[in-house]
């Protein structure tokens, strides 16, 4: 047979392009080998996003050919993960017009993408093959095929499009089928599968994964496709081992705290050997989370092994994995004690606060249920003990082993340097968050504490101890301040921040006692100012004999947090015990100062770290607005109608909550706590998704040389969490998949605040600022019992509620102030409402319905 020049191009081409493949089958599947009856194929149609074939029209010009270029491309790089090699292969039919004497119906279509190839080549790949092979389709495949002994009988995948190409009438010719609709408003087209190799979740995860990397094509084309980072979780359950570890082992490598990773089955175990990056926190808890997002629970690895971070690569450390995992083992039957006085000293610090006996020196401090603010108190309890090391150090050595080996006796740094001369200073994103409010009185907008005091104080060591701590905390100078409109801080040692008074009560009877604390608690409270002082009120109650005496502090919401009262308590005491005793005032060793502080993060505000995190804050669904039920709706809402319920968990359900839920469920009580609202808003609404303003303590680690543990301020972040209830079976399943979306909030939320207030791209801030204010705030503050226990002996803190901290006629910008937090080793919820708006059993049974939640984790936890 003679061929033309032309024929014998097209000939070449077709060799050159099928001579590196054995099959068109690039999918690494366990198949399963049988004949299949045509109705045994089962079809769903593909939907998107409303506004999706807008923007599709729009870029493809209404090309019917970019269109199938842009989806070919988005359906590629979904598979990519399945496929063991770097190149994809898919079928296409012919074109309609097309006029060529082959017999075969489909195509390949052969492209190379790797994973540092970007989303854009792809489409620009895809096109000019696309180009290539219907140019050169006239010349007759079969005699190709046949020649390199191809086994063409069936595609993983083909593609096709109603414009384009006629449908396929033989079902045996692929394993998925993807037929692109002319007109897609509803869904974009069909997609036909084999359903003894595809079950309707990986298809249905197939279009979730596939939409995304649509809207990755909009907004990020430039992005690599080994950077995507895709939320909706990758089921490899039908792939091979080996394919599945390798899966798992490049997601690891992708996480900022590992190194390296190495994912293996030993003696039947599903195991994960992490290498760390030096200097960074090892926890199985994020870790798992970090896989949760993109694989199911029965995919992940059962263990993680986190090996030392020597130079050597962690392939060549095999014969050390073995000890590593054979140690870890025997380490699950025992408890190893402390092996010398640093390591015991440590074990009763995290027994301290973690409320947590027989600590062995192996045991993480994250799975044992710390977590960042209780790593500062530790830091600070093991400074007290002159163990010295850095905050980072907690982080990067979480077992008691590894920490004692960082421990020095001499401090490791100190950071307390005024540094503005001029003493204005940043302010932080709380604060702008405070002001953006526009309250009517911004003076009144207190929080408050009432002590007993439990020894006779000696009034002038009082104001002397007052004194020495306004000099030693430069937080407790500062003042307030417009300028062109807005609001400025500023450090100032001439300004008067603390009022000390003494009202001697002893010739009153106990009601009377009563009557006048209640009366000068609220003349107390209206006496605040921000602009001139005091920002502190600090009131001494003499009681007479037989009664203790009570100490009533007023501080300004913008002076300090809730840590920053227990520093400034214990170094009260501190100061009064050296005074009794003659001796000279020693406080703890300062920390950074505020203004350092304050600095810092300005200049933190505009590093590629937080500006990398704008995608997140700036998704749609933040700007979505809620409506709930309201019993009066021309209610008002100012704080002279605020109302609150009280609801709590016994001690025997707070304990099984704290410990038993969290451990075989490997979550959190903020992550139950979450779940917990999200059912009783559903439970009362209907709603499936809910958005919050939720907030954290804001003492972050995100500079090496600063250390927060006994620096006063307010600290607070302040940043919305969007919540989705999905169809779970279970409450446990709902608890998981709640977990997964708080895991997906980036630094907690750090990074929202300084976005939106304090980054130099006003266009950003803009965006940020037209975000509605959620109509909620919910938090979990956290464990304070340990904290508790432990104030000393001068005060003891006592749970009484305490009126009048608010200006009666601020409006309350939100429907619900809710707090959760642990006392006393008893869960507590509070939930604040107006009156106005809503009758008080409304809230009750609100409250009502979400202890039960509670108890209902505990209940199916004893079953799971």
């Amino acid at each position: 047979m003679s061929f033309t020049e032309k024929e014998i191009k097209k000939k070449q081409f077709w060799e050159s392009r099928l001579s590196e493949i054995n099959n068109f089958n690039f999918l690494s599947l366990n198949k399963v080998k049988t004949d299949i009856p045509p109705d045994n194929l089962k079809s769903v149609y593909w939907q998107v996003d409303s506004d999706l074939p807008r923007r599709v029209k729009a870029l493809t010009e209404n090309s019917s050919f970019l269109k199938y270029v842009l989806f070919s491309a988005a359906i590629q790089i979904c598979l990519l993960e399945y496929s063991d090699r770097n190149k994809i292969i898919f079928g296409t039919p012919l074109l309609k017009d097309s006029n060529t004497n082959t017999k075969t119906s489909l195509i390949p279509i052969i492209n190379e993408v790797s994973k540092d190839t970007s989303i854009k080549q792809v489409m620009n790949f895809t096109r000019k093959e696309l180009l290539n092979v219907y140019e050169n389709v006239s010349f007759s495949l079969d005699s190709i095929i046949y020649n390199l002994g191809l086994e063409s009988s069936t595609y993983n995948l083909v593609i096709s499009d109603e414009d384009l190409h006629y449908d396929i009438t033989n079902n045996e010719d692929y394993d998925l089928y993807i037929r692109l609709k002319n007109d897609f408003s509803s869904s974009i087209g069909e997609i036909r599968y084999n359903d003894k190799i595809f079950n309707c979740d990986q298809i249905s995860q197939l279009i979730a994964r596939s939409n995304e990397v649509l809207e990755k094509i909009f907004s990020e084309p430039t992005s690599k496709v080994h950077n995507l980072s895709l939320n909706t979780p990758l089921h490899i359950k039908n792939l091979p081992k080996d394919k599945k570890n390798r899966l798992i082992e490049e997601y690891l490598n992708k996480h900022p705290l590992v190194q390296e990773a190495l994912v293996n089955i030993k003696d039947e175990r599903h195991v994960a050997f992490i290498k760390g990056v030096p200097n960074k926190i090892r926890s199985n808890h994020i870790i798992k989370s970090y896989l949760l997002k993109a694989f199911s629970d029965s995919e992940i690895p059962s263990e993680f092994i986190w090996v030392n971070d020597n130079e050597e690569s962690i392939i060549d450390q095999q014969d050390f994995l073995d000890e590593k995992f054979l140690y870890k083992e025997n380490q699950e039957k025992k408890i190893t004690r402390p092996r010398n006085e640093i390591e015991k000293e440590i074990a009763l610090i995290w027994s301290e606060v973690l409320g947590v006996k027989d600590i062995s020196i192996e045991d993480n401090f994250f799975e044992l249920g710390g977590d960042s603010l209780l790593s500062i108190q530790v830091f600070y309890k093991m400074k007290q003990k002159n163990l010295n090391l850095t905050p980072k150090d907690i982080i990067a050595s979480p077992t008691i082993g590894e920490l004692s080996s960082k421990v020095s006796n001499e401090s490791k740094y100190i950071s307390n340097t005024i540094i503005n001369s001029k003493n204005i200073i940043p302010m932080s994103p709380s604060k702008y968050w405070f002001f953006d409010k526009d309250y009517i009185n911004p003076n009144h907008f207190n929080n408050s504490w009432i002590y007993e005091v439990n020894m006779d104080l000696d009034i002038h060591k009082f104001e002397e101890v007052l004194n020495i701590l306004t000099n030693h905390h430069d937080s407790l100078n500062i003042k307030y301040f417009k300028e062109d409109m807005n609001w400025r801080q500023s450090i100032s040692q001439t300004t008067k921040n603390i009022d000390f008074i003494v009202y001697d009560l002893s010739q009153l009877n106990k009601q009377e006692k009563k009557m006048k604390i209640d009366k000068l608690n609220r003349d107390h409270q209206l006496k605040l100012s921000i602009t001139s002082g005091p920002l502190l009120k600090v009131i001494l109650f003499k009681m007479g004999e037989n009664e203790r005496d009570q100490l009533l502090i007023i501080s300004h919401r913008l002076l300090m947090d809730s840590m920053s009262i227990n520093i400034l308590s214990e170094d009260f005491q501190t100061a009064y015990k050296q005074l009794e005793l003659g001796q000279d005032i020693e406080l703890p060793i300062p920390t950074t100062t505020y203004q350092e502080w304050s600095n810092k993060l300005y200049d933190f505000a505009h590093s590629k770290e937080i500006i990398n995190e704008s995608p997140f804050w700036t998704q749609k669904k933040f700007s979505k607005e809620y409506r709930f039920p309201v019993d009066f709706p021309e209610g008002s809402n100012t704080e002279d109608t605020s109302e609150t319920v009280f609801g709590y968990l016994d001690e025997e359900t707070t304990m099984n909550l704290m410990h038993s839920v969290t451990r075989k469920l490997n979550v959190s009580i903020r992550d139950i706590s979450f779940t917990a609202f999200l059912l009783t808003i559903h439970q009362w609404t209907g709603e499936k998704s809910i958005v919050v303003e939720s907030g954290g303590h804001g003492r972050e680690h995100f500079d090496k040389n600063l250390d927060l543990t006994r620096t006063l301020g307010w600290f607070g972040t302040h940043y919305p969490v969007y919540l989705m209830l999905d169809s779970g079976e279970n409450i446990i399943s709902v608890l998981k998949n709640v977990k997964k979306q708080l895991s997906s909030i980036p630094s907690n939320g750090f990074g929202y605040g300084l976005l939106k207030y304090a980054n130099k791209d006003s266009n950003l801030r803009h965006e940020l600022s037209q975000h509605p204010l959620p109509k909620i705030g919910f938090d979990y503050q956290g464990n304070f019992t340990s904290r508790e226990k432990n104030m000393g002996n001068i005060f003891t803190r006592v749970n009484e509620e305490i009126l009048d901290q608010r200006d009666p006629e601020n409006f309350r910008i939100q429907e619900f102030d809710i707090s959760n937090w642990i006392s006393e080793d008893k869960y507590t919820i509070r939930w604040t409402f107006s009156n106005k708006r809503y009758k008080r059993s409304t809230i009750e049974q609100l409250v009502q319905t979400y202890i039960t939640i509670l108890n209902n984790f505990v209940r199916e936890v004893e079953n799971y």
